[in-house]
């Protein structure tokens, strides 16, 4: 086994560590009381919002990014997270706000089978002081989810609608998020199954957001990388000092022959012309296109999952047309991706939580 493949077996490993110890290694705390009435505070105002755009799948991880100013008297309390039912359990994290505190926190919660929402709350002793709803919206575990990351996303999210529309299966959810939806933790990432991405810098991401992407692959995650009309700049992001995860070096822009698509987009329109593609040497994988010396397009794996870098833009317009963009969609997403296949879901944790309540050195 060389050091690369024993990294991505090392990966994996913690990723399903984490989201079998989420609650205790995030600091979360449970509790089964009922949640109290809330009694506004008019020094705390509260801004929170779902990541992954809100969408999420019941019984798996939810992170909920937090804002909260006090231009009161110190406060000292708990900013808890739950489902807005009952009987359902909660989860939190102490906080301190002195006077005039302005502080930002992530909050993680499994959600309810059945929710629209969940309450982000701030609770002194039993008493609620301040209250947020955030809306969700909840996705069948056996829907996949397509994720798109991208400066112009429109033309996009229709030709992925249109390519995937099969009346014999269950169609995919095409979500649109920015470089801020995608969570710190791997546990978090479990709503989505595959994630295009195009012409967003990849540095944007924070160190958190990066690891977290790669455990993600590791687990079983599938990331279709594009290009656009930014060339390799914004490609190197995805290249760090302890991993890479690019199948080919993009080091260039070459014009492209339309005739070296053809293996990608099947038949060509009479409108087909020269295209503007990076272009480089293979690292790993598969060659999926080649211009001359140079790939265009590659796909290799990574633990589980699975990396595609696409070196020409799909919203060109001769791309676009005919039966063109849905062959070129259904190369990078194939039929088995009208099934989920996310190893971070776990609609049905029961038989975890018998087994971890019979662990001492776990007890809550």
């Amino acid at each position: 086994m060389d050091r690369r493949t024993s990294r991505v077996s090392r990966l994996i490993a913690v990723a399903f560590a984490l989201a079998l110890f989420a609650p205790l290694t995030a600091g979360t705390t449970l509790a089964a009381s009922p949640s109290p009435s809330a009694q506004t505070n008019p020094d705390i105002v509260i801004n929170a919002r779902a990541l992954l755009g809100g969408n999420v799948r019941p019984g798996s991880w939810t992170a909920v990014a937090v804002h909260v100013e006090n231009t009161g008297p110190s406060i000292d309390g708990e900013m808890r997270i739950d489902s807005g039912q009952d009987t359902g359990s909660r989860y939190g994290l102490e906080v301190h706000l002195p006077s005039g505190a302005k502080q930002d926190l992530t909050l993680y919660a499994q959600t309810a089978i059945f929710g629209s929402r969940v309450n982000v709350d701030l609770v002194v002793g039993d008493q609620v002081i301040a209250r947020q709803q955030v809306p969700i919206k909840s996705h069948d575990s056996y829907n996949p989810i397509i994720a798109v990351v991208a400066e112009q996303p429109q033309g996009m999210l229709t030709q992925i609608n249109a390519a995937m529309t099969n009346p014999n299966v269950s169609a995919p959810s095409v979500i649109q998020l920015g470089v801020a939806d995608l969570p710190p933790r791997v546990e978090a990432w479990a709503a989505i199954d595959r994630l295009v991405w195009q012409d967003i810098d990849a540095s944007q991401m924070s160190e958190a957001q990066a690891e977290a992407l790669r455990l993600w692959l590791g687990a079983g995650g599938q990331l279709i990388i594009l290009g656009g009309t930014t060339g390799t700049t914004t490609l190197r992001g995805f290249d760090l000092p302890q991993d890479d995860l690019l199948p080919f070096d993009p080091t260039q822009t070459i014009d492209v022959a339309a005739t070296d698509l053809v293996p990608l987009v099947g038949s060509l329109p009479t409108t087909a012309a020269t295209t503007p593609a990076v272009g480089g040497l293979l690292r790993r994988g598969t060659v999926l296109a080649r211009s001359g010396d140079d790939v265009i397009a590659a796909q290799s794996a990574y633990g589980r999952g699975e990396v595609t870098l696409i070196g020409f833009n799909p919203a060109t317009d001769w791309l676009t047309t005919g039966s063109t963009a849905s062959n070129l969609w259904h190369r990078l997403l194939p039929s088995s991706s009208n099934q989920a296949l996310n190893p971070l879901t776990l609609p049905d944790d029961s038989q975890i939580v018998q087994a971890m309540q019979n662990l001492p050195s776990v007890d809550l």
